[in-house]
């Protein structure tokens, strides 16, 4: 069982929890629509609007993952004081989102550029946009655990975190979509609108975050370690943390390949533009209505149990969708449902869990703590990147009758969603000695 955290943050109602909730919920779609934008149009800018090589691309968005990465780490050993106060974290969040804006903004505008050296200019927005996003990144994660002080406020915070997400993945999917199935000539002009949307939207909601913490008033003074150390830090987090940053590691498999290669799926292998954006929709749909679902079904179940449960789900859909892309057209489109609730389960389940680990045992040290986990995720974005970058390098996937992509999306999310539940049942009477009851 889940304990309660040490560290209190008491509500006082459930309505101001349901505005701290909406308010985090918005900066989180607001960071999210970045991060979904980055995820599901950087490859596909740089290869079918930029015509760079896709095994170039795959090794530039490479090494931009492992510089975010590095960088996740350095921000919350730097700034640990910063972000060990709910309000400090929003009011750098906020500086954080002007700083992203302004960097997606110009990797946006890379296309219209017409540069002889697209792919060095490409790297270099794509470099100044990693560093600018870690500071709207690592806050936003690290008010997980010092903005709320329950296990149960953390879950409720999480799914609504989810459902942020997948409103974000949803609004992108469309603009993807658009660009999909648009004429070469309207590409550019479509992504720079899209980078002014986003700025705009991101930087208003982490706005909405900063004033809605500062007025709430219980953002407690918490003691922070004089340790500066990523060693001696990483040192006082606890085991069981550790054992869900290799989850997460693992899971950032799954869901990240999938969506990085729907897009291409969608406009090679669904040649009609109805039913190839209704599939990229609905993985966001389903991300969005499965956190109710989740939340009640689990409701009462320990933070191992939600993970194995929501991995299991995310493997099963994934082998569902392989199975439908093989069949009828139009049978792929219940099985993107359903893998878009599995994929928003996992997330959801991971981040409560890793929140009340962080709570427990991590107070002071919220910022390093996240920036490992982040940083996990990105280690796996990073060898993903060039995977998917040697596999778009034959340009047979192309071909109706080629499985190369269906499987290439799908084998990653099963095989990362039973090597999690692998992993945590060789740990789990270390998790349930480690997290007693409450």
């Amino acid at each position: 069982m889940d304990a309660v955290s040490n560290k209190e943050v008491p509500h006082s109602d459930g309505q101001t929890l349901r505005s701290v909730a909406l308010a985090y919920a918005s900066a989180h779609f607001g960071k999210s629509i970045f991060w979904y934008g980055s995820e599901s149009l950087f490859a596909f800018l740089l290869t079918e609007v930029a015509q760079l090589g896709p095994s170039s691309v795959g090794w530039v968005l490479c090494g931009s993952f492992l510089l975010s990465a590095l960088l996740d780490v350095v921000v919350g050993v730097l700034l640990k004081r910063r972000l060990s106060s709910a309000v400090s974290a929003a009011h750098l969040q906020f500086m954080g989102a002007l700083a992203t804006s302004a960097a997606l903004m110009f990797l946006f505008a890379v296309p219209a550029m017409r540069s002889e050296a697209p792919l060095t200019l490409s790297a270099i927005a794509i470099l100044l946009f990693r560093i600018a996003y870690a500071f709207i990144d690592i806050p936003q994660n690290s008010m997980l655990s010092s903005v709320v002080g329950t296990v149960s406020d953390r879950a409720y915070l999480a799914a609504a975190r989810l459902a942020g997400s997948g409103l974000a993945a949803l609004t992108v999917a469309g603009t993807v979509a658009s660009l999909v199935y648009s004429i070469e000539t309207m590409r550019a002009p479509l992504l720079l609108g899209l980078g002014i949307f986003m700025a705009i939207i991101t930087v208003g909601a982490c706005a909405m975050l900063y004033f809605t913490v500062r007025d709430d008033g219980r953002d407690p003074a918490l003691p922070v370690p004089a340790e500066t150390s990523v060693m001696s830090l990483g040192r006082k987090i606890d085991s069981m943390a550790w054992l869900l940053i290799a989850a997460m590691f693992i899971t950032s498999f799954a869901s990240p390949v999938f969506t990085k290669l729907l897009p291409y799926y969608a406009a090679s292998h669904l040649l009609d533009p109805v039913l190839g954006t209704i599939t990229i929709s609905l993985i966001s749909v389903g991300m969005v209505l499965g956190q109710p679902f989740w939340l009640r079904a689990l409701k009462d179940r320990s933070g191992t149990m939600k993970i194995m449960v929501t991995c299991l789900s995310i493997s099963a859909t994934a082998a569902l969708f392989a199975a439908a892309g093989t069949g009828a057209a139009w049978s792929i489109l219940p099985t993107a449902l359903l893998f878009g609730v599995s994929s928003g389960g996992v997330g959801t389940a991971l981040w409560s869990a890793y929140g009340d680990v962080i709570a427990d045992t991590g107070a002071g040290n919220e910022g390093v703590a996240y920036g490992l986990f982040t940083a996990s995720a990105k280690l796996s974005l990073a060898i993903s990147a060039a995977g998917i970058g040697l596999l778009l390098e034959d340009t047979s996937f192309r071909e109706v009758t080629s499985s190369r992509l269906l499987f290439g999306m799908t084998l990653p999310a099963m095989i990362a969603g039973v090597l999690t539940v692998l992993l945590l049942l060789l740990w789990r009477r270390r998790w349930e000695y480690a997290r007693p009851a409450a």
